[in-house]
């Protein structure tokens, strides 16, 4: 089962003990962690189960569907994210022993919760850009630097309990209070589980160390933690990449052995000693895939390209890869933030007809699994095909797990076969994003016997669900479309030219990379500059560079433009990390 892997990746999964491993760019940190799970579940002692937590549904399940394409039976994986552990484990199953909740609850979804900030922000005459922290921590506590922004994340939770509303970050610490007071729910969870592995973990907060440690702490340490991920990919501001002796510290103080994987497979040799210079946390990388000799293209430029004609310089860099038969899919375009993917990707589209570009972007809804209407757009969405086939089916039982709860749904679609024929037969004659859902929704219900109107959970959830996508729609930042065909392509597989954030590419990979907008400001952004304290800049700006260059496998292609403003019409100047780095960039007539 092992034999595909390095000796790296082999004793990482082979291993007893708690595991933190620290893998950099490229080295198969999810294919290792993938293995690990595979290796787990089919050793697993009876009536136990593993947990997978990953940052995302995306990356979940991927994780899934290779387990599945393995041959791995799943039944007793739960695979997801950290907040989809906690609804499922810790907050239906004992939502009475917590006070504000125990009566009835609803998740604020991202679309609710931007509505109730907005709110706030008017009642207490707050710019649109001002923002404060809605956060508790493990003392119930919330920090936030000003009287005004305290008295803003007071009122935002009084009208969260008003409307008997928890938030994502609410999820969170809930859990952690029911864990942490009540020792019979942690040891109850805590006997179900064999192994806690954790993807991403540079990406972690504080309150989700908090709630593994009291479920591996309940178990005297017989629940075992494979935790996986790189520090100076680190780009998200909540996440905390704890080293061995706290994530001890954090499960009863129960060793923590760390392993590394240091062979990048991905890039070339020089791409590698090139993304060392935004290393941030020292760490040894060697390259040992088919492209570590190639020495590839690295250009850099901060002075010639103005931001008018950026589109078409890019373009230049498309054309020379593909000239050196370098596959559609095999390029990428990565921008600091959302609001200048969608306008570059459209240039680009315009100006070259004859390639396909993939930038399906910032998806029209949110992507999140709480709410049925998304998990039922998700198999609206996904085309069938043998490659997703057994992901569709697991989508497709956690979608009738979620629908057998309603009045009236019909004993002949509680069979999976059945249910995902019903759901591929139907087919709207609507080129429409919204109205295409609205219909296949309602037709969906109609079929299975469900009224949504009699059910409050589930009007809600269409309201949260309908708003929150017309909302996005229509925010000029977002330039998200209204038709189907775009809302299809959130799910599929790059198959041209891929345009995207470096938020939105992390974890993929791309034989030519070319990056725009490195610029001081949008990397890193302004909220993550400390004017006073260059030690917080710093460090957000290596990891966003690192995780952009990395990317690569052998052509690099950075672009610091000029001419763009700031709101006090002041330029912007290039990314003082890059500027300040000193390398032989190739020289090519763009």
């Amino acid at each position: 089962m092992l034999r595909d892997l390095n000796d790296e990746q082999k004793n990482a999964v082979e291993e007893e003990e708690n595991i933190l491993l620290t893998a950099c760019p490229g080295s198969g940190k999810t294919r290792t962690l993938t293995y690990k799970i595979a290796y787990e579940l089919k050793r697993l002692p009876p009536k136990k189960y593993i947990l997978a937590l990953t940052y995302t549904n995306r990356a979940s399940d991927e994780i899934t569907e290779r387990l599945l394409n393995m041959g791995i039976e799943t039944n007793f994986l739960y695979s997801g994210t950290i907040h989809s552990f906690c609804m499922e484990w810790i907050i239906k199953p004992y939502k009475g022993y917590i006070p504000e909740i125990k009566n009835g609850y609803q998740i604020a979804d991202e679309y609710i919760t931007i509505n109730i900030i907005d709110e706030v922000k008017t009642e207490l005459r707050l710019k649109s850009y001002d923002e404060f922290n809605t956060r508790y921590d493990r003392n119930g506590l919330i920090s936030n630097e000003s009287g005004i922004k305290k008295e803003a994340a007071l009122k935002y939770h009084t009208k969260l309990q008003s409307e008997k509303l928890i938030d994502f970050d609410m999820i969170l610490y809930l859990s952690y209070k029911l864990l942490k007071n009540n020792s019979y729910i942690a040891k109850t969870i805590g006997k179900l589980f064999h192994y806690i592995c954790v993807d991403e973990y540079q990406d972690t907060q504080d309150l989700q160390y908090g709630i593994i440690g009291e479920l591996i702490k309940s178990s005297e340490g017989n629940i075992r933690l494979f935790i996986v991920g790189d520090k100076n990919q680190s780009i998200y501001n909540l996440g905390i990449a704890k080293n061995d002796t706290e994530i001890s510290d954090e499960i009863g103080g129960f060793n923590v052995k760390k392993l590394n994987l240091i062979k990048n497979y991905r890039s070339s040799q020089r791409i590698v000693d090139f993304i060392n210079n935004f290393q941030y946390h020292e760490q040894t990388v060697e390259a040992h895939g088919k492209y570590k000799n190639e020495k590839g293209i690295i250009t850099f430029s901060n002075k010639l390209i103005y931001k008018d004609i950026l589109h078409e310089e890019i373009a230049k860099c498309i054309r020379i890869s593909l000239q050196n038969r370098i596959p559609q899919n095999e390029i990428c375009v990565v921008a600091p933030q959302w609001w200048l993917v969608s306008s570059m990707a459209r240039k680009l589209k315009k100006l070259m007809p004859d390639i396909n570009f993939d930038a399906p972007g910032l998806a029209p809804f949110s992507k999140n699994p709480e709410n049925v209407w998304y998990c039922v757009a998700r198999l609206a969405l996904v085309t069938p095909s043998t490659r997703v086939y057994l992901l569709r089916r697991k989508w497709a039982k956690e979608l009738i797990e979620k629908l057998m709860i309603y009045e009236g749904y019909k004993e002949e679609f509680k069979d999976i076969s059945s249910f995902l024929r019903l759901i591929n037969s139907i087919k709207p004659d609507i080129s429409k994003g919204l109205k295409y859902l609205e219909s296949y929704f309602k037709t969906l219900m109609e079929r299975i016997g469900v009224d949504i109107c009699i059910n409050q959970e589930l009007t809600s959830s269409w309201v949260s669900f309908f708003e929150g996508a017309k909302r996005r729609i229509n925010n000029s930042n977002y330039d998200i479309p209204d038709d189907i065909e775009y809302f299809k392509k959130i799910f599929k597989r790059a198959e041209g030219v891929v345009v995207s954030s470096c938020h939105g590419v992390k974890g993929e990979e791309y034989e030519t990379v070319i990056a725009f907008g490195l610029l001081r400001g949008y990397i890193p952004n302004w909220r993550n500059i400390n004017f006073q304290d260059s030690t917080y800049e710093i460090p957000f700006s290596n990891k966003l560079l690192y995780v952009i260059c990395s990317r690569a496998k052998r052509n690099l292609h950075l672009i610091s433009e000029i001419g763009r403003k700031t709101q006090k019409r002041r330029g912007y100047e290039t990314n003082r990390d890059l500027k300040k780095v000193n390398y032989d960039y190739d020289l090519i007539d763009l």
